[in-house]
């Protein structure tokens, strides 16, 4: 996953032709926004986290369009399909290993996931795409209607109608920032389409909005303490292996082997006069240790869907009283756990009964009649 994101950021870079990488940039920007509206409700800054919500789902987007049309329309569709594919077959598999205790081929899950794409770009793509769709119709209708004197006089009028757009589009907001690690397991959990997963996640997120937030905070908590041992462990081994190499390889070894952290795995200590057979080991070296990092962050791409994975199961369970065993699978029902006819008759098994007719004639049973105080006695 790591290896493609950062392939399809390259093309974007080549697409933009601007110096630094125009997505990469909104992402941080959305994470600084994040932050800040966190800080802001927490110190009780209403206007500021009023502006740093506005800024994360509408702002930025629509900056990053403004800036690289071309990098942002063509490769940003491309990261949300291969995210979702891939972090549906995550789900998948964590998913059978919760609830059935019996893992699931890593083929097996990505074949799952590439058969559901559609389902899975559409739930994740349909509450942003409301909210830019909203907006967008309220500043057309706006510079239609404002910017003429009589006409703004009728339009003031029908504020309320704008006032309603904004309503929406904030309650598509916090569906969104509370329930958006729910849309891909849905999926993938339940074989439900694009709206019904977003309607489920929704759902479950108004329902019970403080217990998805602890539960969030449990697995955030869970996940920084495993992320701090897997770069504890991985940093340390990092450097244990350099130094040790380097103890008695003299100044040469000490330059194909170069010095590196966790974070950056780049640096060398290679001279430009060097001969080509140690700028190729040293080159080697290089690409051993970023595919040493990149296994590292893969661990915390791997944990946050896992988790997102058991956050669905356990708030399905809680607001629908599902068992975390009920799982979609091929063959049943999309959206349920009943196996379809096609799927009994594949297997051999015989079609389920069909229910009860009615009789009608003389010989069905007569209901009792309650006539009142004549038929007493």
């Amino acid at each position: 996953f790591l290896i493609g994101c950062a392939l399809l950021l390259g093309v974007a870079d080549w697409l933009d032709g601007q110096p630094g990488n125009i997505l990469h940039e909104c992402g941080l920007r959305i994470a600084a926004d994040a932050r800040g509206l966190l800080g802001a409700i927490w110190d009780a800054r209403w206007n500021e986290a009023y502006e740093h919500a506005v800024a994360i789902f509408i702002r930025a987007p629509w900056g990053c369009v403004r800036q690289a049309p071309w990098a942002t329309v063509i490769i940003a569709p491309l990261l949300l399909i291969w995210t979702v594919v891939i972090g549906g077959a995550i789900s998948r598999t964590a998913a059978t290993e919760l609830a059935w205790s019996r893992t699931t081929g890593w083929p097996d899950a990505l074949a799952l996931s590439i058969r559901r794409w559609r389902s899975l770009v559409g739930a994740v793509a349909i509450p942003l795409g409301a909210i830019w769709i909203v907006t967008l119709i309220m500043a057309v209708a706006g510079a239609a209607l404002f910017r003429v004197q009589v006409v703004s006089v009728i339009a003031a009028v029908g504020w309320g109608f704008f006032l309603l757009g904004g309503v929406f589009v904030s309650v598509m907001m916090l569906g969104v920032w509370l329930g958006h690690w729910l849309l891909v397991p849905a999926v993938m959990c339940e074989g439900a389409d694009s709206i019904d997963a977003v309607q489920h996640a929704f759902a479950m997120s108004f329902a019970r909005p403080l217990r998805l937030v602890l539960y969030a905070i449990l697995l955030t908590v869970q996940g920084v303490l495993l992320g701090t041992v897997v770069a504890m462990v991985m940093g340390t081994g990092l450097i244990v292996a350099q130094l040790a190499a380097s103890k008695w390889s003299g100044d040469r070894g000490a330059a194909i082997i170069g010095t590196s952290s966790i974070i950056s795995v780049a640096e060398s200590l290679m001279p430009a006069s060097s001969p080509p057979t140690n700028k190729a080991a040293a080159g080697l070296v290089r690409a051993w240790n970023t595919i040493f990092v990149v296994i590292g962050f893969g661990a915390a791409v791997s944990y946050a869907w896992c988790a997102a994975t058991g956050l669905f199961l356990v708030m399905r369970r809680v607001c629908d009283g599902q068992e975390m065993s009920e799982l979609w699978s091929p063959g049943m029902i999309e959206g349920t756990t009943t196996e379809s006819l096609q799927a009994r008759s594949a297997r051999g098994a015989p079609p389920p009964p069909p229910p009860p007719q009615a009789v009608v004639g003389p010989s069905a049973p007569q209901a009792i009649v309650d006539n009142g105080p004549a038929d007493e006695g």
